[in-house]
């Protein structure tokens, strides 16, 4: 979803809610392609923008959905809600950020004039997915499905 930074009005919350389909929220990393849990259903998205200056947007979101990794310990895929609440400030990418800037995980740079409502909320998505994926508290992992030694 496309926002354009030039037609929000300032210092006025914007609304807008949308869904973001399974089918796009795949990491195409090759470096780990197994790893990231299957999104079972659409990613339900609910933004508020602010304009604070002309370019400077600050935005809230939530994003809801249920994935289906596959557990660390035993190897069986299992479902699970997944939700996430994030604040980010959104600024035009005008030269290269500052190594403090890159560094900042609230600080979001947008090029255009356009912010890319599902892009922003799809890469905050995988940035605070979970590590590892453990189907029940008291899991015993694979000696389970082996049995003793």
């Amino acid at each position: 979803m496309r926002v354009h930074v030039q037609g929000l009005p300032l210092n006025k919350d914007f609304n807008v809610q949308f869904q973001i389909p399974p089918s796009t929220m795949v990491d195409n990393n090759p470096e780990h392609p197994d790893t990231v849990p299957i999104f079972v259903i659409p990613v339900d998205c609910n933004v508020t923008l602010k304009k604070m200056s002309p370019d400077e947007v600050f935005m809230t979101f939530t994003a809801k959905t249920y994935v289906e990794p596959m557990c660390d310990r035993c190897a069986v895929s299992f479902q699970t809600p997944f939700e996430i609440e994030s604040a980010l400030l959104c600024r035009p990418l005008t030269q290269n950020p500052t190594e403090e800037e890159e560094e900042d995980e609230g600080l979001i740079f947008y090029t255009k004039q356009e912010l890319l409502l599902d892009k922003i909320i799809r890469e905050q998505i995988f940035l605070n997915l979970p590590m590892q994926h453990v189907c029940d508290q008291n899991c015993k992992g694979l000696a389970l499905a082996v049995g003793p030694i």
